[in-house]
């Protein structure tokens, strides 16, 4: 069953509410409901002031969703429009400064707020004035006075959605949204360096926003959050692309996944580590890319233009940090590089096929996933999974996670 709110003048209301979270104390809030019209209007509690009130709800005129702190400029809209997706479990996380919103476990939006909720009204279908009210169908609402880890996260929306849609949250909806379900779950990163440096960690079976299977977004799951919020042309969402799992698949005509802004990954001559599960499928120049356009001050790994050799990525003209190993022709693969100053080596499935020493000065820019940073070339290729590390791992450290990539993802043991 579910509470039927006609968007004209029906709402639900406490006006006096008790024991929500205040201030900017951090909370996790879950909606399950179906939202039938624009607003403003949702769920909502507090005081009717900039960032004195909080809630979830859907926007005036085109109907996003988004999370509402009631400032006259809400830059909490995010770019999904609730109206069609039918019924869903909404999800709004805030720890700290960071409030995260959720839609059937796909990360839709991040943005950065101190809220100083203040106690004060209830509102169900209508915006926190009243004078605003929304068509939506509410069948639970949830508030937990903490902010809940993504595991706790992800078990609550289960719940709710075995509950309501009678299976779990891994599959879809019926409406082509949410992530597709994974045959073979994968166990965790080794603990010796699961978060150590962690700073990012993309992972097909986890936080992609998608529609249909066209790919709007991918949320990392470390703690930096750098998540592929921008989206070229059309990455699709592949359920059983290797081993049972999931991977993200890119054309090499004009699919891409970027930010326009990047946090926590090494700059300048820092070391680094970054492994990527990956099946290039066409030359490049292209794979996963941080930077700006300029010698040494790009950094990634991929596959070089017309051979389509597995290189480092430097942007620069001759670029040395090129192997002389094919990677277009070489199936599912764990690639991997570490940047020890002054020495570059990269390996493949464990491997190493080339050391060079390389001034590395990488700069604040892009994270580009698809697409050279510079724009110009696109790679066809699929990704299931991407681990930055904002240090350098010793061979042991290093060997160790490229074991667990193997056994997860590629259908045969590897020899390095």
């Amino acid at each position: 069953p579910s509470v039927f709110l006609n968007g004209q003048d029906d709402l639900l209301a406490d006006m006096q509410s008790a024991a929500f979270p205040l201030g900017a104390d951090d909370r996790t809030l879950f909606v399950v409901a179906q939202f039938e019209s624009a607003g403003w209007g949702g769920v909502s509690f507090g005081a009717l002031g900039c960032l004195q009130a909080f809630g979830l709800g859907v926007t005036a005129e085109k109907g996003n969703l988004f999370v509402e702190s009631y400032c006259t400029v809400d830059l909490d809209e995010s770019n999904v429009v609730a109206n069609g997706l039918g019924f869903a479990v909404f999800a709004v996380r805030v720890e700290g400064a960071m409030s995260t919103l959720f839609a059937n476990g796909n990360l839709l939006q991040t943005i950065s707020h101190v809220y100083a909720t203040l106690p004060g009204s209830i509102v169900v279908g209508a915006d926190h004035s009243l004078s605003n009210h929304v068509k939506m169908q509410v069948a639970e609402i949830a508030m937990f006075n903490s902010s809940l880890s993504d595991r706790e996260r992800e078990a609550e929306e289960n719940l709710l959605y075995a509950k309501y849609f009678g299976q779990d949250n891994g599959g879809s909806n019926g409406n082509g949204q949410g992530t597709d379900n994974v045959n073979n779950p994968i166990p965790p990163l080794p603990e010796s360096v699961s978060g150590t440096g962690l700073s990012l960690h993309l992972d097909a079976a986890h936080a992609v926003q998608h529609v249909n299977g066209h790919v709007l977004a991918w949320g990392d799951q470390s703690t930096a959050r750098n998540h592929l919020d921008v989206a070229f042309g059309q990455p699709s969402l592949v359920s059983q692309a290797v081993k049972g799992h999931p991977a993200i698949a890119f054309d090499g005509k004009d699919d891409a996944l970027g930010a326009l802004a990047f946090s926590g990954l090494p700059l300048g001559a820092a070391p680094r580590t970054v492994l990527m599960v990956v099946k290039y499928e066409s030359p490049g120049w292209g794979g996963l890319t941080w930077g700006i356009p300029d010698c040494m001050t790009a950094f990634g790994l991929g596959v070089t233009s017309g051979v389509g050799n597995l290189f480092v990525e430097t942007f620069c003209t001759a670029d040395t940090e090129e192997s002389g190993v094919h990677g277009a022709s070489q199936g599912w693969l764990v690639h991997s590089v570490t940047y020890n100053p002054p020495l570059v080596s990269q390996y493949l499935n464990g491997r190493l096929i080339d050391t060079v020493e390389a001034p590395l000065n990488t700069q604040p820019g892009e994270l580009l996933l698809g697409l050279e940073i510079s724009h110009g070339d696109y790679v066809a290729m699929q990704v299931a999974k991407v681990l930055v590390y904002n240090r350098a791992m010793n061979d042991q450290e290093r060997r160790a996670v490229e074991l667990y990539l193997e056994d997860a993802y590629l259908e045969a043991p590897v020899t390095p």
